[in-house]
């Protein structure tokens, strides 16, 4: 008899931006080769068809996280099968981690003991506590943590060893309180009692509602912003990147561990060139900038894809257009009827502006207007732009004919 290959399900949330919807999903995991694919809960069918996605592991999937599914990023909200919840979710737990002062100048080494335990930090933020707490609390900044993993509760506190950091030296010498330690308040770290006590003390410092928590501890005076890369932090290096910050004579004086910004989609670095492309068989339905006043002359961008309608067909090719040149006023058409499926720009310091490429798909129905055939939505065509940064993206105009739309 053929074994049943295994799976593993979920229940993922997507907020669309551009409807002010929570889209929900079902997300499905096979572990033998790598492959997703999702299911439209609300619509009942199919939202992408099983299909190899090297960048997702195993060890990613638990209720909480926030993953990044071809430029998607999805909320996994719950179990969707009664197998994933037993095989995936029996002993997973949450807790919070605290360095403290004593031992902030020892965070790298800290968080790589946390990773070679097997536990998975979520969230962190370096923050300072206001003075009606504990006087050593507030001598210097702490570092809160959100670990997650196996009976993290218990798993966390035998990490960190005995309160007294003397009998931590004699009982648990590896512990991180016996390296680090100084005595029974001078003892490195905390870390929750229960479940009870950590689900109370991660809501303080890592709010579920619109707070934000205690506030970090950035100044933004004679200092450089470094990013730890997601590659990165999922190869476990964070510890490690942060001793050699530190052993090269550089402080750090804020951290954060930020879920993606803005509204946690893909967002590129002030004055880095980036390159964008939309899966197969999507294209570009909204395009967000912010600006910064600390920044000035680059804004940060973000791009969101739209799987088209399948009675548009497959698209037939792609290509990249003409590059619009920095310092100049612009205006852009995709060449040959396509739509925009990508985007990639390149910082200029000599004249403080972006030149721009688009990647253009073209498809397989077309219309008799120069236009195609769009059911369910309206894609972007074309992009103008002035030397002043400031973008203005064409408001699609949209002839109604029967029951279909056409998108010019």
């Amino acid at each position: 008899m053929e074994s049943v290959e295994e799976r593993f399900a979920f229940l993922a949330e997507w907020y669309d931006p551009n409807a002010a919807l929570l889209r929900r999903y079902q997300l499905l995991f096979y572990p033998r080769d790598g492959s997703v694919e999702m299911f439209d809960v609300k619509n009942q069918r199919i939202f992408l068809r099983r299909t190899k996605y090297d960048c997702l592991h195993l060890e990613d999937l638990f209720v909480g996280n926030r993953l990044n599914i071809f430029s998607r990023q999805l909320h996994l909200i719950d179990y969707g099968d009664q197998y994933t919840a037993s095989k995936l979710g029996s002993k997973k737990q949450r807790t919070l981690a605290m360095i403290k002062p004593d031992a902030v100048a020892k965070m790298g080494t800290i968080i790589q003991l946390i990773n070679d335990a097997g536990l998975t930090i979520t969230k962190a933020k370096m923050t300072t506590f206001s003075s009606n707490l504990l006087q050593f609390i507030t001598s210097g900044p702490i570092i809160a943590m959100e670990i997650f993993g196996d009976e993290a509760v218990a798993a966390w506190r035998r990490l960190i060893g005995p309160t007294d950091s003397s009998a931590a030296r004699t009982e648990a010498p590896d512990s991180v309180r016996a390296k680090f330690g100084t005595d029974g308040t001078k003892n490195a770290a905390h870390g929750s009692d229960s479940i009870a006590s950590a689900a109370r003390e991660l809501e303080f410092f890592f709010p579920s509602t619109v707070a934000h928590g205690p506030i970090n501890t950035a100044t933004y005076h004679h200092c450089t912003c470094c990013i730890i890369k997601p590659h990165a932090v999922a190869e476990g290096l964070t510890g490690n990147i942060l001793n050699a910050i530190l052993d090269a004579g550089f402080q750090i004086t804020a951290l954060q561990m930020p879920n993606y910004i803005p509204d946690e989609e893909w967002v590129n670095m002030f004055r880095q060139g980036f390159n964008f492309q939309c899966p197969h068989g999507e294209v570009i339905m909204a395009i967000r900038s912010y600006f910064d006043e600390n920044e000035g002359s680059d804004r940060l961008w973000t791009f969101e894809c739209q799987a088209t309608p399948v009675n548009m067909g497959e698209p037939t090719e792609c290509w990249w257009d003409d590059i619009n040149r920095a310092g100049q006023e612009w205006y852009h058409l995709c060449s040959n009827n396509g739509l925009v499926a990508g985007v990639q720009s390149q910082y200029f310091n000599e004249v403080l502006d972006r030149e721009w490429q688009f990647y253009c798909c073209r498809y397989s129905r077309r219309c008799p207007y120069s236009c195609w055939l769009s059911c369910e939505a309206v894609f972007i065509v074309a992009v103008k732009s002035r030397l002043n940064i400031y973008f203005v993206f064409h408001q699609l105009s949209g002839t109604y004919i029967g029951n279909e739309w056409i998108a010019r």
